[in-house]
């Protein structure tokens, strides 16, 4: 019978997620969750934001000429409930309340879908360097269906750029 031949890991990334470990200082799954958790919360606003820019047809702060009246007018928080526990997001909103976000419906608290899809249904991870690697490669793949590339990482960039170096290309 043929041996599967092993994939190379990539060095960088093994480097950064060690760095994460060092930083965060995990020492139960709960500890991951909760790290999950908060880079969950933080992507779900990025994707809020990218679709707010999409609907508006510019990026935050962008000075050009705009296309439509309609302008961003704050955020209001919002407490959603997942498969890792309660988050605390900010929902961007327009002056004319014209936006209806996609990735959290107004009158929708529950974001187990949007988890599962992120995670691909991966519950029970082997180890922490995987709940890390897959929650990373889902949000990549996210990212290429949005419509305008992100215009505000944020806090989002912050932590990816901690776990996975300065050399990810966003």
């Amino acid at each position: 019978m043929a041996k599967k031949e092993k994939k190379a890991r990539d060095p960088a990334k093994q480097a950064l997620i060690r760095e994460m470990i060092a930083m965060y200082k995990p020492e139960t799954m709960a500890d991951v969750q909760s790290i999950l958790r908060d880079m969950f919360s933080s992507t779900i606003e990025e994707m809020l934001h990218a679709e707010l820019d999409s609907e508006l047809g510019y990026q935050k702060h962008d000075q050009g000429p705009k296309e439509t009246t309609n302008r961003r007018n704050g955020s209001y928080p919002k407490t959603v409930h997942g498969e890792l526990g309660d988050m605390e997001i900010s929902v961007p909103r327009d002056r004319e309340g014209e936006y209806e976000p996609v990735a959290v419906p107004k009158g929708t608290s529950d974001v187990s879908e949007l988890e599962r899809k992120v995670l691909k249904g991966k519950g029970a991870f082997p180890n922490k360097q995987a709940a890390m690697k897959i929650l990373y490669l889902r949000t990549m793949d996210i990212m290429k269906k949005w419509a305008n590339p992100i215009s505000n990482w944020g806090i989002t960039r912050g932590k990816l750029d901690l776990l996975w170096g300065a050399g990810w290309d966003a």
